[in-house]
């Protein structure tokens, strides 16, 4: 909503002054006028030089009403104590007025004013208008610079005979020069000089311009004798901007007085201007977006104060380095075929024509308002240098590494070709990466048939949108480059070059076929043949250059194909291959995830070393807050196989909790583990002696909706028959177990062979495991091949062999004692408790782990037991009981030694096994030191 204001156009720009009384308040607000000399100085106006019109050295007043900026007078008023003040900004940035309003602000401030202009730039003139500004300033005490009227100002002298004369003010008098970028005359400079470095404490020197002067300031500005007040200093808050909009009758909510400093970065010009364009529009076009540097009273400005004042050559400059959002040296050399680009950047941020360098001093910007005046411009006077300077800014970028930025000008351009290679070349792996969002976006922009005709063009699109999760959008640009593909093999094709572009394509369409297929968690049996097929011819025909990522590409999809169809060993050969390439080419978003992979199957393998090195690596090198689900779940099967049951129930009850929020880091592509856990949990039940619980969590795994339906049910079926063979009922695991109908995985085959021991048939079981030993059976795991070999020591003892049983059990042993695999062997059950004490010897190679084993054996729960939650915290005297009992002390023995009756002991016993959930002394001893109650 807009209120009629006073705002005129004629108050844009800084050089309307008129000259009345000091000041005045109008309506509340602070409005500059000429300041006067002292009542007390009646001067003969003839005696101030005729030469020099009283306007240029009076304080300006501006016929607008001016905002008070209590911020910048300050810092002006902390300024003043150093020699030398520059205020340092562009057109339009508010110096001139801020100078004003300032000084009639500090209205006892004696302050003398020469509007510098090129016709001053010479020495007689310019001392003369500093004389002149000087006796009007020091009214009373203008006699001490009436020594100097008889003087000669063109003297290289009289520089210091000002200074004498400014020694002996009583009152400090600050020389403001307005606009001194434009002092060039040698003697003038040089007399300036000796001024800015020499002033006496009652003369501070305030130069104000687009630039600075050829001073000698940064020794100043090291010694501490000057003062800079800069673009940004000046630039508008929002506090500001608010005030200045109610100042002029334009009400803004907060949201448009933020898009307002947005678009003019602060500029008090542009505020100015957005006020007055804001005035002129009809109410359904005053939305702050639609106003541009195209605009005409915003172009007219810009023309006249950034623009005409430059070179023919910079004018060229900046309109043909306006097509791109950033430029540097290297790349203006590119767009103006000149080569000094750098230089030109740099002269043109010392004049402050609105060009802004980067913290690296390296990239440059122009204000929005420039650069969409400067493109108008280039558009309107040479329409038929467009095209083709956005294809040089995309080839300058794409050659740079700048992806998104070549894409971006070569659609400008409208050269899809062009697009199409840059996408195939380095945009393939900027969207793989997840930083593609605006390459995605541009992509949509494409003419569908345009990006459709182009292969190039067709194989990205259809990567941007599996990228985006949407399988069914890649089908029609993955069916339009596979009709092509069938075209060539019709044509038969046979240049070596052809033959190798099309092996390229064709990796490229299988690998996006897979990852079509891993996205919609349906594995096409077809795809993934067709996949090792290529990447067999790939091999033989040794892609090289920028086509080799494409065989680690089609590997890594593989990999997570594999990992669909529960292939696990297979899916961690494939990223294993797959990973210095993807390294190599920059695609590090898919080489993190080989490796979480990688590590998450080797947990599941039971290679607990490696996965733990691996996990190392990822903690030391991911910025993640919230791993990822393998992550734990690699953690939690390590510490299962580990048999801390504890750490691994503390891993898959968190996983729990969060699984009820979508997780930041989730793959859509990848198997949701998630709907694994309760797998996980149950056998951390079943682990941990809770058969009703592990029996409760499988149920709830079984009837939960899952895309992992077929691994879920086979998963569940095999802990089901384990915990039937636990509770003795072998025809119940034999019936589960055989509808599996899986009897060449080793996994199976380890469990049918324990089935045969309990049924005992060990001549069965030796068999049952036999491809398991020898490695040949499917998916064998490291930990499936030490449970086979423990099968096989137990059957060969009692089929009387203990040289073979006990060969087994040592390669068991060897194989286990690296990666501390001792879950493995307690599942094998007590007969190897008993083989180990017999077979192995105490000081043997293995006599360690053997010492682990065996106790791990002695302290496994026989019962029923309770969560730490559920437990009741044990008494002091209940404690000193239970660290009794690991000894060979009985009931009478124990209560002698802590002066208790013997009922008393009996009493805290009962109340222990209660608490801990066990019968007897030797399970509370286990279940103690699993609580880690006993150490």
């Amino acid at each position: 909503m807009v209120r009629e204001s006073g705002v005129r156009e004629s108050g844009v720009r800084e050089s309307g002054v008129r000259e009345s009384g000091a000041h005045e308040v109008t309506s509340g607000r602070l409005v500059p006028r000429a300041r006067s000399p002292f009542a007390s100085a009646q001067l003969d106006a003839a005696s101030l030089g005729p030469d020099v019109p009283d306007t240029k050295v009076t304080v300006p007043a501006p016929s607008v009403p001016i905002l008070p900026r209590p911020r910048l007078f300050q810092a002006l008023e902390r300024a003043c104590e150093r020699r030398v003040t520059a205020v340092n900004a562009s057109a339009g940035a508010g110096k001139t007025l801020l100078l004003a309003s300032w000084l009639s602000w500090s209205a006892e401030r004696r302050a003398a004013w020469v509007s510098f202009d090129p016709g001053d730039d010479t020495p007689k003139v310019f001392w003369a208008c500093v004389v002149k500004a000087l006796r009007r300033a020091c009214g009373a005490e203008s006699h001490q610079i009436d020594r100097l009227l008889d003087a000669d100002t063109d003297d290289e002298r009289f520089p210091a005979r000002l200074l004498d004369a400014a020694a002996a003010f009583t009152t400090p008098v600050v020389l403001v020069i307005d606009e001194a970028h434009r002092i060039g005359h040698s003697r003038v400079l040089a007399g300036l000089d000796v001024v800015a470095r020499h002033a006496p404490a009652t003369l501070r020197l305030v130069l104000s311009g687009r630039g600075l002067p050829r001073l000698s300031l940064a020794r100043l500005r090291v010694t501490g004798d000057l003062a800079d007040i800069g673009p940004k200093d000046l630039a508008c808050t929002t506090a500001e901007a608010q005030e200045f909009f109610r100042l002029v009758g334009v009400e803004l909510d907060a949201e448009d007085v933020a898009t307002v400093l947005e678009r003019t970065e602060g500029w008090m010009a542009g505020l100015r201007l957005a006020a007055l364009w804001r005035q002129t529009q009809p109410p359904w076009r005053r939305e702050f977006a639609s106003f541009t540097g195209a605009e005409p009273m915003v172009a007219e400005y810009l023309d006249e104060e950034v623009l005409a004042p430059q070179p023919a050559k910079v004018r060229r400059f900046l309109l043909r380095t306006s097509v791109v959002d950033r430029v540097n040296g290297d790349l203006a050399d590119a767009l103006t075929g000149d080569d000094d680009g750098r230089q030109t950047l740099e002269s043109l941020e010392r004049e402050n024509a609105l060009v802004h360098a980067g913290p690296d001093r390296t990239w440059y910007q122009y204000s929005p308002l420039l650069r969409e005046f400067l493109l108008h411009r280039l558009r309107r006077d040479h329409p038929d240098e467009v095209t083709s300077l956005h294809r040089s800014a995309a080839r300058w970028f794409a050659a740079n590494g700048h992806v998104v930025e070549a894409e971006r000008h070569a659609q400008a351009a409208g050269d899809w070709a062009l697009a199409g290679s840059l996408l195939a070349q380095d945009g393939y792996r900027v969207i793989a990466n997840g930083e593609g969002a605006s390459l995605i976006a541009m992509l949509s922009a494409i003419p569908t048939e345009a990006a459709r005709s182009d292969t190039n063009l067709a194989l990205v699109s259809a990567h941007a949108r599996l990228s985006d999760n949407d399988a069914d959008g890649a089908d029609g640009f993955l069916r339009a480059v596979e009709a092509k593909e069938t075209g060539a093999d019709a044509s038969g094709a046979t240049f070596s070059g052809a033959r190798s572009s099309l092996l390229t394509e064709r990796l490229a369409t299988v690998e996006l076929r897979l990852h079509q297929c891993c996205l919609r968690g349906q594995i096409d049996g077809g795809v993934v043949r067709a996949a090792y097929q290529l990447r067999e011819e790939a091999r033989r025909g040794g892609l090289g250059g920028i086509q080799a990522p494409r065989l680690s590409t089609l590997t890594y999809w593989l990999g997570m194909a594999e990992l669909w169809r529960g292939r696990l060993l297979a899916a961690r050969e494939a990223f294993a291959e797959a990973l210095p390439g993807l390294v190599d080419a920059g695609f590090t978003l898919w080489a993190r995830r080989a490796r979480v992979w990688h590590v998450f199957v080797d947990a599941v393998d039971g290679r607990l070393t490696a996965a733990e090195r691996g996990l190392a690596s990822l903690s030391a090198s991911s910025s993640h807050e919230t791993p990822d689900p393998a992550v734990d779940l690699a953690r939690a099967h390590i510490c299962l196989a580990r048999d801390r049951l504890d750490q691994a129930w503390a891993i898959v009850g968190a996983r729990r909790v969060a699984h009820l929020h979508d997780d930041q880091h989730a793959d859509p592509a990848a198997p949701p583990l998630e709907e694994t856990l309760g797998l996980l949990r149950a056998r951390v039940r079943f682990y941990q002696g809770d058969v009703a619980a592990a029996k409760a969590e499988l149920a709830a795994a079984a009837a939960a909706p899952s895309r992992l339906r077929d691994h879920i049910e086979r998963s569940a079926a095999l802990l089901e028959a384990e915990i039937a063979l636990h509770e003795g009922g072998t025809a119940r695991a034999w019936e589960i177990l055989s509808s599996r109908a899986a009897p060449t995985v080793a996994a199976d085959a380890v469990l049918a062979g324990r089935l045969h021991l309990a049924d005992g048939e060990p001549a069965a079981a030796l068999e049952a495991v036999s491809a398991c030993v020898a490695g040949t059976a499917l998916q064998t795991r490291l930990l499936d091949t030490v449970a086979g070999l423990l099968v096989a020591a137990c059957a060969h003892r009692r089929l009387g062999s203990q040289a073979a049983a006990a060969s087994h059990l040592e390669r068991a042993l060897a194989l286990a004692e690296a990666d501390g695999l001792i879950r493995v062997f307690l599942d094998a059950g007590r007969g190897i408790r008993a083989l180990l004490t017999v077979a192995i010897a105490p000081d043997g190679p293995h006599a360690s782990f053997r010492g682990t084993l065996l106790h791990r054996f002695d302290i496994q729960p026989t019962a029923t037991w309770k969560t730490p939650e559920q437990r009741t915290k044990l008494t002091r005297s209940e404690r000193a009981v239970l660290r009794y009992l690991p000894s060979h002390l009985t009931n009478e023995e124990i209560a002698q030694d802590l002066c208790l009756s013997v009922n008393t002991v009996k009493s805290h016993l009962r109340t222990l096994y209660r608490k801990l959930g066990v019968t007897s002394r030797r399970e509370a001893i286990a279940r103690a030191m699993q609580l880690e109650l006993l150490r």
